[in-house]
């Protein structure tokens, strides 16, 4: 779990891309954040 959170953290674009991405599309951020945390 902790490696997992340590990994997208190091990975600063896919980061960015990401929350990108959930904050243009709020229905799926729900399920985004049931699957990764």
């Amino acid at each position: 779990m902790m490696n997992r959170i340590r990994r997208w953290f190091k990975n600063g674009v896919f980061q960015i891309k990401t929350l990108v991405f959930i904050l243009n599309n709020k229905n799926f951020s729900f399920h985004w954040l049931k699957v990764y945390i």
